[in-house]
């Protein structure tokens, strides 16, 4: 299996996991079964706006630690030397705070993440209150502090361990994995229990991805590493023994839910990585049946679902992942991207430049459309021509780039209606509604004709928010 597959399957399958799990992360078994049958939730519960399954907290932080890794890489390739990639992340993980703390269009002095151009990670999707606390303390210019050997606090929750995984999909210039998870997730959560889980999962990551190890070898060297790193810690035991136990239910008879709760609920890390391990142990040969198990239960569905989906979706591979958790998933286009941006790290040109589409990213910091400006497609019927002009206008004034309709068939464009131009012109305002990041409709009296409702289902189809004039 190539190693893109695994890389792109790891990132995927964990947002996969993420989206079914966020949909019952605070319900009990009892509701969920109540609510999605015997068998529990079993697919995607999309969005009503949108139609997409959407991601939690946990997938928009592993996206900003994949981001903050390849910003580092790039740094280090084009000066020569940078610091260790833990501290890189201090400033992406600051930047995700940006998204929970302002509306998209407002932007901080420095950043170092092009996805804050992305409007889809401005939503608050129950983010974890000490990954809020420990972010709004921290001062990411001077942090040349061990977070693992200087607490922030003592906190022991899963939201250090959800995001690590990228740590582990980096292939060239992290030396020790298990370190830099560990440091990573202790920015937050300053518990051993809090940061070793992330060491191991991270380890495990990197042995499947780059060196080929089965599950059970990964696991048996993510859990040496990490007692390698930490030989004296006092709690050491407690996490290689849940681990340990996890690995000895995974062969029995019983069903998941009862041994999952024989493991705990998931919502500090070492809990969280032992249901991953028994999950992904239980059915290493089917990443569906692997996910489903991690969500249905009493506890933090969609980070045992996220951390599952990772582990499996290395594996696996993405090939491996069925269609149906990749059809229709919150941002699948960006986390391939930086999915592929792992894979294929920072490549230099003439020995000092790493190409244009590189250089935007990951030296520049702006995302693909437009920078810091929204992109706005205007939709409505072209009887209302003096309505788009005006539209077009108070728009652009308002500080966004506004993509019109070329003619306007309905008020003396005659040459709209041509012989297949008609046709032509409907298929390239699709393609101008790809580009948007909403559409905005021009819909007098309330007026929504045949064509412009299209449009809008098309918009809704690719996640794009929907305003009207009316």
């Amino acid at each position: 299996m190539e190693t893109r597959d695994r890389i792109r399957g790891c990132l995927i399958g964990g947002a996969a996991g993420d989206a079914l799990g966020y949909a019952v992360e605070f319900m009990s078994e009892k509701e969920i079964r109540s609510a999605f049958g015997e068998k529990g939730i079993t697919g995607y519960k999309r969005d009503e706006k949108t139609y997409k399954a959407l991601i939690s907290d946990d997938t928009q932080m592993s996206l900003f630690t994949a981001n903050g890794i390849l910003f580092w890489e790039t740094r280090g390739m084009l000066r020569g030397i940078a610091g260790s990639a833990d501290k890189y992340l201090t400033f992406s993980y600051k930047d995700w705070l940006w998204t929970q703390e302002h509306p998209f269009g407002k932007w901080p002095e420095v950043s170092n993440s092009w996805i804050l151009d992305l409007p889809e990670l401005y939503s608050r999707r129950a983010p974890g209150n000490t990954c809020l606390s420990a972010l709004k303390q921290l001062d990411p210019r001077n942090n040349d502090r061990s977070f693992c050997m200087n607490p922030i606090n003592n906190s022991k929750g899963c939201g250090g361990i959800m995001r690590v995984a990228p740590i582990g999909l980096e292939g060239r210039y992290i030396r020790d994995h298990a370190e830099v998870a560990a440091e990573a997730a202790a920015i937050t959560h300053g518990h051993s229990l809090g940061y070793m889980p992330a060491a191991v999962l991270a380890q495990m990551i990197h042995d499947i991805v780059f060196g080929g190890m089965s599950l059970e070898e990964a696991l048996e060297n993510g859990i040496e590493c990490t007692k390698r790193l930490f030989r004296s810690d006092p709690h050491l035991g407690e996490l290689t023994e849940i681990l340990k136990q996890a690995v000895e239910l995974s062969g029995n008879r019983r069903s998941d839910i009862e041994n999952i709760r024989t493991l705990g609920e998931g919502w500090v890390a070492e809990e969280t990585l032992s249901i991953a391990v028994y999950c992904s142990l239980r059915h290493k040969d089917s990443f569906s049946d692997g996910i489903i198990a991690a969500v249905n239960h009493d506890g933090d569905s969609d980070s045992t679902g996220a951390v599952t989906g990772n582990i499996l979706g290395a594996l696996l591979g993405f090939e491996a992942i069925e269609s149906r958790w990749k059809e229709n998933l919150e941002l699948e286009d960006v986390i391939l991207e930086l999915a592929d941006d792992l894979n294929r790290g920072c490549e230099l040109i003439d020995g000092y430049r790493c190409g244009e589409e590189w250089e935007r990213k990951y030296v520049h910091c702006t995302g693909r459309k437009a920078g810091k400006y929204k992109v706005i497609t205007l939709c409505g019927s072209t009887r209302f021509k003096d309505e788009f002009i005006e539209t077009q206008k108070r728009l652009t004034l308002d500080g966004n780039i506004v993509i019109s309709v070329g003619l306007f068939g309905h008020s003396g464009d005659d040459e709209v209606w041509s012989e297949g131009v008609k046709e032509m012109l409907d298929d390239m305002h699709k393609r101008k509604i790809d580009m948007a990041d909403e559409i905005f409709v021009i819909n007098r009296g309330g007026y929504i004709g045949s064509s412009t409702r299209s449009e809008i289902d098309y918009a809704l189809s690719r996640g794009k928010t929907v305003r009207y004039l009316e």
